[in-house]
């Protein structure tokens, strides 16, 4: 396991194929849980989720992800970033595994963080809604990105609109016990103890845990359990009065109506590729090339 030093600018960020990163571990961490935000301009509220971002360090590595998907990805942040206008909401599970060690990050996502600080020194804002795979920011994404990331879920009051943005893991009925296992591994005391192992040691781990939650509630053939469980999510959401509810998490997408409220599942970036875009209390959702069209 090798360190190196700290990115403090755009030219620091390259590939460097190590397993960790250093970052300055004497700045101020400010975490979100929760937090309602208004957005009264006329623009774009973008959504992605999913991601799932591969890393060398884990053993599920796919090389024809990094050909495929990757160039995908960067083809959407550049053209948000061109156009100059929009709020970025990230779902969660951006990447397939991120826990800052100390004041380490996990090495191989180097480009990715250059083009998110890019896309955020031009002017769009990006929200980030951690999920599980990525939940374990402690403020290097915040500090160094300038992302605003949420540890829970993620209100926005837009054009009148009350929408409601989680990602989603735990809803299901029956994720009896991922919810008790969710709990354990966001503990403080978890946090503490799992710093103390060898890195090469916990991403082995984080790559068998991020397979059996795959098979655990993400396959297709769960998808009437998962639609019936999270409308049943929605309709108690909308009952606070939320007019929007947004998903991640399970890899479906589409959108529910009913009584003028509606809700979406956001996909992935595994397979399907998905953008949702709120724009002028109009709900969008296509793959990347589809949105690339739009303007």
């Amino acid at each position: 396991m090798v360190n190196i030093d700290t990115c403090q600018n755009d030219e620091s960020l390259t590939e460097h194929g190590k397993n960790l990163r250093e970052y300055p571990s004497d700045q101020i961490i400010q975490l979100w849980d929760g937090t309602c935000f208004e957005i009264n301009e006329l623009v774009q509220i973008l959504i992605g989720s999913d991601c799932r971002n591969q890393n060398p360090v884990l053993g599920n590595y796919n090389p024809i992800w990094k050909e495929n998907t990757q160039p995908n990805l960067f083809d959407i942040l550049n053209h948000i970033k061109n156009k100059g206008i929009g709020t970025l909401i990230i779902g969660g599970d951006f990447f397939d595994y991120w826990f800052e060690y100390n004041n380490k990050i996990p090495s191989g996502y180097e480009s990715l963080l250059r083009a998110l600080k890019e896309l955020k020194k031009s002017g769009i804002d990006i929200h980030y809604i951690l999920g599980n795979h990525d939940y374990w920011d402690f403020g290097y994404l915040k500090n160094n990105i300038g992302i605003i990331t949420h540890k829970g879920d993620l209100i926005i009051e837009h054009q009148n609109k009350k929408i409601y943005f989680t990602h989603g893991d735990g809803i299901l009925k029956n994720d009896h016990g991922y919810r008790f296992m969710k709990k354990i591994i966001r503990s403080r005391i978890f946090i503490k103890i799992y710093n103390l192992f060898n890195p090469n040691f916990t991403t082995k781990l984080a790559n068998n845990i991020s397979n059996t939650s795959s098979r655990y509630n993400h396959h297709d053939n769960n998808v009437e359990i998962i639609k019936k469980d999270v409308l049943e999510f929605a309709r108690n959401k909308w009952k606070e009065n939320f007019d929007i509810v947004l998903v991640g998490h399970y890899h479906q997408e589409g959108t529910i109506k009913e009584n003028n409220k509606s809700v979406t599942f956001l996909g992935d970036w595994l397979t399907k590729f998905t953008v949702t875009v709120i724009d002028d209390n109009k709900l969008w959702q296509g793959n990347w090339k589809e949105f690339l069209n739009l303007s």
